[in-house]
């Protein structure tokens, strides 16, 4: 999970530091000590190199944070300080970090299916879906990784949706 969290940030200009610092963090807390007390001071980390405001964006319902201030990067959010993040934390909230959705490629997807060998399931699946949904499989060049046409077609498939609906490295 914390390799497909690396390759899914989207490194704004303003924030560039910032997350390269939060990813090692949480990658760290990931691999070594998946504790909520390897989580206290990562707000820090993250935010005193280039946000002078040091607030975050949680979402408290859907267990996310966004090392953001910007709350439009994390619907439903609320700004934390740093203070109140390291409280939530050290309180037991063990949060996830809020990517969000992606475009991918048809092309990219239809590849990765053919990798897996399944394009004739994925040509059977393709025909049993509605007159609408097959008008939008035809006519659209990418489609967003939370699509739940393309989610449903993955579990049809037998294929993970992180591996074929993976971040496109021809879509930004």
């Amino acid at each position: 999970m914390a390799a497909v969290v690396v390759a899914r940030l989207p490194l704004e200009p303003q924030e560039p530091v910032a997350l390269v610092v939060l990813v090692a963090v949480v990658v760290a807390v990931v691999v070594a000590e998946p504790q909520p007390a390897a989580l206290v001071g990562l707000a820090e980390a993250a935010l005193s190199s280039s946000q002078p405001s040091s607030k975050m964006q949680i979402n408290r319902s859907q267990n996310l944070y966004s090392p953001s201030s910007d709350p439009t990067r994390l619907p439903g959010s609320e700004t934390v300080t740093v203070d109140e993040w390291n409280a939530l934390v050290a309180s037991g909230w063990l949060p996830a970090l809020y990517v969000p959705p992606y475009r991918v490629s048809k092309d990219t997807i239809t590849s990765r299916v053919l990798d897996a060998g399944k394009i004739p399931d994925l040509m059977a699946v393709i025909d049993g879906l509605s007159a609408e949904e097959q008008f939008l499989w035809t006519n659209y060049a990418w489609f967003w990784n939370d699509n739940p046409t393309a989610l449903a077609i993955c579990a049809q498939l037998g294929l993970d949706p992180a591996v074929i609906l993976a971040p496109d490295p021809y879509l930004t």
